[in-house]
Formats: structure tokens, C-alpha cells, sequence
């Protein structure tokens, strides 16, 4: 017996167990079901940055931008307006969406925050070229269209006109070569850009101008193209009814070259990545803060809107033509 007890007692010794302690290396996790999750956007701790160039440019603060030893320039971040905070409570008591209302300076910019690859994610309010050069790069779903009520009529556009002199001895577009034509500025989109884009479709070439001269005032420039002073200018169509409204005796040595399709007033677009539950709340709350009377205030310096529609591409038919005709390639614009 006491052998057998002794044997026992040495099996159990020789075959106890080494404990090895455990490693340091994380072991990566396969299952989805177990891997963390980013916060969305819309949520406090991440908000949602709605992008937009306010009608009203003084809610556009350029940032300051000053140089780090060993760095260089240093873009300085810049601090919310209270028109902004406003709008961001609204939308949030709306909607139960975080958002982050940024300005910005142009068109580009705006388009840049919606397509560019970025770890923020943005809503974008863009304009009616950036919205077109959107959908070319499948980078955004358009939801809403600003309204505006133009003569009693709730307008989604406005339409541009080119206008020259009337004893050119011509209608036609051709008849600006090698004469003076007249704009805002390099950068204006109803006098400059969208005439570059009518010349384009229509082949006349802007560098065979003889000038091109700068207003700052809309009745200025109409009265110097009825003067022969300019032999045309570019001007949204509201702008210039409303000047011969006022004057018809200007419009006697003035004809309408061209005029083009309403271009889109303000176009909302949600990015791809944009999480539907946040998608449908952002979209039902914008809504019913428009339709609130006072609390619409707090967006209209923002887009100028009367209303929001809800976009429907059928809608722009003729403009989508017109740009085609125009010939330029939407899906590179703002890269």
C-alpha cells in the first residue's frame, strides 16, 4: 500500500500543469459583432457640419492666419457668431440633430466639404453649378431646394440674362466681339461666369473683347449698355426687370441676347456616409423650422430662403440641358 501510495503521489508531481503567464499582444478582433463603432454624425460628441456661403457675407469671418516657428502658417480656428449658435439650437430643438453651422467664402469651398475625402462629415447647402458638379461626381443626394418668392410666385431659380446694345446691328452673341463688355467683377456669378458659359455654348470667344470693364452698380452698368458705352453685360434677370421696370426708356436701345434657364438657388445635399436615422430627422426638422415663423428668421440670413422643397431632378430639365450645351465637364469642377 505504501507503495502504490508513493506511486501515485509521484504521477501527480510529474504531471501537474506549468502555468505560462499570458502575453501582451492584443488578440485582433474578427467578429463585427464586438469591433467599436464611430460615434455618427449628428450626435453631440461628433456634430454634423453644415456647410453653407450666407447670403448675408458678413456671417463669413475670414480666419486669421498667423506663422509657428518650425511649423509655418497656422490657420487660427474661428469662433461661432451668435446668428450661428442661434441657428444650431434651433436646428437641434427641430430636428434632435448636433450640428456645427460653418460659412463659407465661395461656392468651391462648400463643394470641396462635400466631396473631398475627409473624416468630418458635411450637409452642404451648395449653389446651382456646384450642385450639378455634385451629382457628376456621385459624392451627394440633393433633399431640399431653397424657395424664393420672386413677384408673389415661390421660385427655385433665377435665370441670367446677356444683354447688348441695340444699334450693334445685331441680336446675336457675336456681336460682343472686339467690343467692350461690362461686369461686377471676375468672380460675379450672374455678370461673368454665367456669360462664360453662354459664350462657351455659343462660340464666342471673351478673349477677343476689346475691354472688359468693372461696375459696382446694376443700374450703372444697364444705363452704359444703353449708352453704347458697354456693348453688353451680364445680369440676373430680376435685376435687370426691375431696373427697366422702372426705367422703360432704357430698355428702347437694349436687346436680350440670351437668357438663360433659372440656375438653382441653394441646393441641400447630405453626403453618402450620412446615417439615415440622422438623414430623416435633420430632414423633418429643417422642414418644420421653416415653417415656423419666427425660428425661420434665424436660417433666412443664412440661404434667403421663403420655403424648402423637397428636389426633384425632373424639375431641372431645362437647366441640366442647358448645361450640357455648355459642354463642360461637372464631374472635375471644384478639384
Amino acid at each position: 500500500m505504501i507503495g502504490i501510495g508513493t506511486l501515485f503521489a509521484a504521477c501527480n508531481t510529474i504531471g501537474s500543469p506549468t502555468l505560462v503567464p499570458p502575453t501582451a499582444t492584443a488578440t485582433p478582433i474578427t467578429d463585427i459583432r464586438f469591433a467599436p463603432t464611430e460615434v455618427p454624425a449628428g450626435l453631440p460628441e461628433n456634430p454634423l457640419q453644415m456647410v453653407m456661403q450666407p447670403v448675408s457675407s458678413s456671417l463669413y469671418v475670414e480666419p486669421e492666419v498667423t506663422v509657428e516657428p518650425e511649423i509655418g502658417e497656422v490657420i487660427l480656428p474661428v469662433s461661432s457668431t451668435q446668428a450661428e449658435l442661434d441657428l444650431e439650437e434651433a436646428i437641434l430643438n427641430y430636428s434632435s440633430v448636433t450640428v456645427d453651422i460653418v460659412p463659407a467664402a465661395n461656392p468651391a469651398d462648400v463643394l470641396r466639404a462635400l466631396c473631398d475625402a475627409s473624416e468630418q462629415t458635411s450637409a452642404v447647402w451648395v449653389d446651382g453649378v456646384s450642385f450639378t458638379a455634385a451629382l457628376a461626381q456621385n459624392c451627394g443626394e440633393p433633399i431640399y431646394v431653397v424657395e424664393k418668392r420672386i413677384n408673389n410666385q415661390l421660385e427655385t431659380g433665377e435665370a441670367g440674362v446677356v444683354i447688348i446694345n441695340r444699334n450693334l446691328g445685331s441680336t446675336q452673341l457675336s456681336a460682343l466681339n472686339s467690343r467692350t463688355f461690362c461686369r461686377f467683377a471676375v468672380d460675379d456669378f450672374y455678370s461673368w461666369l454665367l456669360p462664360l458659359m453662354v459664350f462657351r455654348a455659343n462660340n464666342v470667344d471673351p478673349t477677343r473683347f476689346e475691354t472688359v470693364n468693372d461696375y459696382d452698380d446694376a443700374q450703372e452698368m444697364v444705363e452704359a449698355v444703353a449708352s453704347g458705352e458697354c456693348a453688353g453685360a451680364g445680369l440676373s434677370s430680376i435685376v435687370y426687370n426691375d431696373i427697366i421696370e422702372d426705367d422703360e426708356a432704357i430698355s428702347d436701345n437694349i436687346s436680350v441676347s440670351f437668357a438663360s434657364p433659372p440656375i438653382p438657388f441653394a441646393v441641400l445635399m447630405y453626403p453618402v456616409e450620412m446615417q439615415l436615422g440622422i438623414r430623416v430627422s435633420l430632414t423633418e426638422g429643417l422642414q418644420r423650422l421653416v415653417d415656423d415663423d419666427d425660428d425661420s428668421e434665424l436660417l433666412r440670413p443664412f440661404l434667403g430662403q421663403d420655403n424648402l422643397r423637397v428636389v426633384k431632378l425632373e424639375d431641372f430639365a431645362e437647366y441640366d440641358a442647358f448645361l450640357d450645351d455648355v459642354g463642360l465637364d461637372f464631374s472635375i469642377l471644384g478639384n
